[in-house]
């Protein structure tokens, strides 16, 4: 008697679109809902950037990405104005570099980060 082989049988694989996606890393999603697709951004990422806006202090469960949000604001400000730059030398103690700017922010403690952006934030208010 002859075994007979059985064909694999092939389903189509089409994948939905889901709802209301929350993501777990960095990179920018998008999700499709009722009115349309919007870009939806990680929770960590949220709560610390809020948290950096309202000038909260660097403490609590977030901490490492509220740190980093400071950091990256705190470089985009440098970057970005010139006069911030010299304030930055004088409460620092050390020169603007574009290279070097990275290692500097993340060897500071979370007190000294916070202290340095938001004096550069309250310079920036004065002048104008």
């Amino acid at each position: 008697m002859k075994t007979r082989k059985k064909r694999k049988t092939t389903k189509n694989k089409t994948l939905k679109k889901k709802l209301h996606i929350i993501p777990d890393t960095d990179k920018t999603k998008w999700s499709s809902d009722f009115f349309g697709e919007r870009q939806v951004i990680n929770f960590k990422n949220y709560i610390s950037r809020t948290k950096v806006d309202n000038l909260n202090p660097i403490k609590g469960k977030h901490q490492n990405s509220i740190k980093k949000e400071y950091g990256r604001r705190l470089k985009l400000q440098l970057k970005k104005n010139k006069p911030s730059r010299k304030q930055f030398q004088n409460k620092t103690r050390k020169k603007y570099n574009s290279k070097t700017i990275d290692k500097q922010i993340s060897n500071m403690s979370n007190k000294k980060l916070e202290s340095v952006y938001k004096s550069l934030l309250k310079y920036e208010k004065t002048k104008q």
